[in-house]
């Protein structure tokens, strides 16, 4: 069907609307009626309210059936067909469809393609937070057919997004059911123990050492080679990654945070439950700033330490002993109060290797299925780019 909409006229956007110029006030405007960049989901995910409070700059004035388009990269990607009237953050091209040649859901399908992303991002400027250009912008050509061929292709469209969302959803339930099902495992295996077997995380490790403060590692220090810094980003399914380094030297002088073989380290702020075990390969690394590590005594097992670290109850025992604050970071002291279970030495390790086993199902299951999900979305952008261009 897509190829009987061959043949149609391109017009440039500028040609079929304009960018929004109205301004808001963000005293006079409601918290619901705002968009910012993190409002936006990618992947046709469209809007989802997550912002907290309103900026203290002017926004964009928006209406409804305006496209809203994330002009900041990784943010460029975000599209949301407007269902309201609102305002929007300066971080986001408002364009606001006027010409009676285009349907405003047609549009909002041609800037939601891979090619017009392609385009946006091979246009975007800037050395430190790259942005698209929005002359460029209004000058991104669209097939232009008839009103009714441009229903029909709203009409096929939302039954393939309809088909792909039911089958995501139920992707997402079934890795939810199974996330929940792993965390029952470590609850009933990491936190029934009574009192006589809970201590402290202080008393279980001979060292608790917070990473280094900004005066200590600045941006400047970091570099392309030498020696790897562990920041949480780097901590994923209990392995430690590389992403940034600082030199040899720069090392030397931050020994005092240096990681040793059998350490445990934490995420302190951001995503808590971010833990890994320092292995061989990973002995020497510098602890970035976000990070905790900690060596523990002979009566705990690391692998051990590590699950108790990253279980559901940990995280929701974290979460609790947080300031307020946009950034969620534990402060120094915390850690070392967390209450941990510790059985026999035997007994942990039966639990790591149970908890392992489950964690291995999990982690398999989850990557099919995601998989599973990027193949339909990929179905679904080569469909809508075939239907329209």
């Amino acid at each position: 069907e897509a190829s009987m909409f061959n043949g149609a006229r391109r017009i440039a956007l500028g040609q079929l609307g304009h960018l929004s110029a109205d301004k808001v006030d963000p005293a006079c405007a409601e918290s619901d009626s705002y968009t910012g960049l993190e409002d936006l989901v990618k992947d046709y995910g469209g809007r989802i309210k997550r912002s907290r409070s309103l900026p203290s700059e002017t926004c964009i004035g928006v209406r409804k059936n305006d496209i809203l388009i994330g002009n900041v990269r990784p943010g460029l990607r975000k599209t949301w067909l407007a269902d309201r009237s609102g305002c929007a953050g300066r971080s986001i091209i408002v364009y606001r469809p006027d010409s009676e040649e285009a349907l405003a859901e047609y549009l909002f399908l041609a800037l939601s393609t891979e090619r017009f992303f392609s385009y946006q991002e091979r246009h975007a400027h800037g050395a430190g937070i790259p942005r698209g250009d929005k002359r460029r912008f209004l000058e991104f050509e669209v097939p232009l057919p008839t009103i009714e061929q441009q229903r029909r292709i709203v009409d096929l469209a939302g039954r393939s997004a309809s088909r792909m969302r039911e089958l995501v959803g139920a992707i997402a339930s079934e890795i939810t059911i199974r996330g929940k099902q792993s965390a029952r495992c470590h609850t009933q295996m990491l936190c029934h123990g009574d009192a006589d077997h809970m201590f402290p995380l202080k008393q279980l490790c001979s060292r608790i050492q917070l990473g280094p403060y900004g005066q200590f590692l600045r941006n400047g220090d970091f570099t392309e080679t030498g020696v790897p810094v562990i920041d949480p980003d780097d901590i994923r399914r209990g392995t430690i990654g590389v992403s940034r380094c600082v030199s040899s030297e720069r090392s030397t002088a931050l020994s005092k945070w240096s990681v040793r073989n059998g350490d445990v380290i934490i995420a302190r702020r951001g995503r808590f439950g971010k833990t890994a075990v320092v292995d061989r390969e990973s002995d020497g690394r510098v602890c970035g700033t976000g990070c905790i590590f900690m060596t523990p005594d002979a009566m705990i097992d690391p692998d051990y330490l590590a699950c108790s670290l990253s279980s559901p109850h940990a995280i929701a025992w974290f979460e609790s002993h947080i300031p307020g604050g946009t950034m969620k970071t534990l402060d120094p002291d915390v850690p070392g109060r967390f209450p941990v279970y510790v059985p026999s030495i035997q007994e942990q390790q039966r639990i790591v290797r149970v908890l392992k086993r489950i964690g291995q199902t999990t982690d398999t299951l989850v990557d099919e299925l995601s998989k599973e999900v990027s193949l339909r979305r990929k179905q679904y952008e080569g469909f809508l780019e075939q239907l329209i261009f």
